[in-house]
């Protein structure tokens, strides 16, 4: 038997150690987000067009439908309009201490009514770029009022930031006294 003389170590054990050390550390290192530090879920934005009716327009509207054309295809799209509402008396916890990230610290707000009407329609075919719509808007009476058209810009929108995957086209509308325009897309996770 082959046994080292006592205050002796064993020849390869200090490389076994090295390769098992090695090896815990790449499987440390295997699950950690690379780069950002920020997670990517699961949460993908769909393709389509939100609209806004203004609170001083609401009460003329009962339902809108969309007419949307790219690239010499056109589509139509009927948001299903909801009471539309505001957040109101956020407060977030103060920071913790130099470098604390806003988006660390807890926030609370309610939502309150704001007399606009607000609604989201799919569009499978909407694509990024111009866009050409008009508005077929009935009124609660059964009349119609023809809005557009207008030329809009679809955009990206990424609900975890441009470092994650699940961005779409969408399109942001506003329907007010001064007819049909674009209106700014909120961006989710910038």
């Amino acid at each position: 038997m082959n046994v080292p003389a006592p205050g002796r170590r064993h020849p390869g054990r200090k490389l076994r150690l090295q390769l098992a050390a090695a090896a815990v550390l790449w499987l440390a290192a295997c699950g950690q987000p690379g780069g950002t530090g920020r997670a990517c879920t699961e949460i993908a934005a769909l393709r389509g067009v939100s609209l806004t009716v203004a609170a001083d327009t609401a009460a003329a509207v009962r339902s809108v439908q969309l007419r949307l054309c790219q690239q010499g295809r056109c589509t139509t799209a009927e948001p299903r309009l909801f009471p539309g509402s505001t957040a109101v008396g956020g407060q977030c916890a103060p920071a913790s201490g130099p470098g604390s990230a806003d988006a660390e610290r807890p926030c609370s707000a309610t939502m309150s009514p704001d007399g606009t009407l607000a609604g989201f329609a799919e569009v499978p075919a909407l694509a990024a770029g111009p866009v050409q719509v008009s508005a077929a808007v009935t009124a609660p009476d059964g009349s119609r009022r023809t809005y557009g058209p207008l030329s809009a810009e679809a955009a990206l929108a990424y609900p975890n930031g441009p470092q994650c995957p699940g961005a779409a086209p969408q399109l942001a509308l506003l329907l007010g006294p001064a007819g049909l325009q674009p209106s700014p897309a909120p961006q989710a996770g910038r």
